[in-house]
């Protein structure tokens, strides 16, 4: 209920260091949903690396995961994923085209909009693979199947799955889609 996971959040946040609970207040909880929020764990860290300032402060490395570790509790899902939301996530193969790039939706400029970026790594070690990595000069970010469109507009990917679907086929058995097994992304 949004009373349990309020008051999760209230609980995460009580026991965290001034900076920490700082980020967590002014960046990650502010966000509408969990996954809005997870864009800016890059950015955070990226900070925390570079030693920017952010209103008037500089944050370690071990604030910004102190955040991030206090806002991923309290977004914890309540219920255990079924064995088909577990298996293996799909993707269509122009997303992972880095000569081409992909549009996606990120935050910029306190706004969030669709920009161009390079895809990088699908479900990189130690990340599941319902995540496109991709890189821009301003940004790096995971990306699931709805925040990801062919350059120039479009369908998403997820968009793109459902129309397959709606057609009475399946990502595994359809030449256009991967789940990565068949693919190399290298620079």
């Amino acid at each position: 209920s949004s009373c349990g996971r309020a008051l999760g959040c209230c609980e995460s946040a009580m026991a965290l260091s001034e900076k920490a609970r700082f980020l967590y207040d002014a960046v990650l909880k502010p966000q509408t949903d969990a996954e809005k929020a997870r864009r800016f764990f890059p950015m955070l860290r990226k900070w925390a690396e570079t030693g920017k300032e952010y209103r008037g402060e500089v944050y370690s490395s071990a604030e910004v995961e102190e955040a991030i570790a206090a806002f991923e509790r309290s977004a914890a899902p309540r219920n255990v994923p079924s064995p088909q939301q577990q298996k293996t996530e799909w993707w269509p193969r122009w997303a992972l085209n880095k000569a081409r790039g992909v549009e996606v939706l990120a935050p910029l400029k306190g706004k969030t909009g669709w920009t161009q970026a390079t895809p990088i790594a699908l479900g990189y070690s130690g990340q599941k693979k319902c995540f496109l990595f991709v890189r821009s000069e301003s940004f790096e970010m995971d990306c699931r199947r709805s925040e990801v469109r062919p350059v120039g507009g479009g369908r998403t990917a997820q968009q793109q799955m459902e129309d397959l679907i709606s057609r009475g086929h399946r990502p595994e058995n359809h030449k256009d889609w991967t789940d990565g097994s068949d693919i190399t992304m290298s620079d």
